[in-house]
């Protein structure tokens, strides 16, 4: 397993998805939408447990948008500290992988299970899973 130290938070603007996991794509084509070019950089999908299943955002990271951009959006912040990762390259060719790796992720017993899966979306290539290890 590696691992990740994140020393500063990380605020995202989001948008939810209706559904999980078939509004996935809504949500990312809506943040494409209202930040066009900017969609592109630095974009995240996080992942918690809700009462009734899974809630998905995708999000942006905050200081990529201006202020006047962020009306209507929901702010979700990463905590700092150290997260696993599994790497995905070529990852829109492997799709069914993300769930597959944050199954990985979420069964190893280092990591908090009440924690969000994050997908961090280097550039159009790379995507690293992540998910917050337990602190003692």
């Amino acid at each position: 397993m590696k691992t990740r130290i994140l020393q500063e938070p990380i605020e995202l603007l989001c948008v939810r998805a209706k559904t999980f996991p078939e509004g996935i794509m809504d949500a990312f084509q809506e943040v494409k939408h209202r930040f066009g070019d900017q969609a592109g950089k630095e974009c995240f999908g996080v992942t918690i447990q809700g009462e009734s299943g899974l809630i998905y955002w995708a999000a942006l990271r905050r200081s990529a948008v201006t202020l006047s951009e962020q009306e209507g959006l929901e702010l979700l912040t990463i905590a700092p500290g150290i997260y696993a990762t599994q790497s995905i390259d070529q990852w829109q060719s492997k799709i069914e992988q993300i769930g597959k790796t944050f199954e990985e992720l979420f069964g190893n017993e280092e990591v908090d299970p009440k924690s969000l899966g994050i997908e961090w979306y280097l550039n159009e290539n790379e995507l690293v899973c992540m998910a917050k290890i337990k602190h003692d």
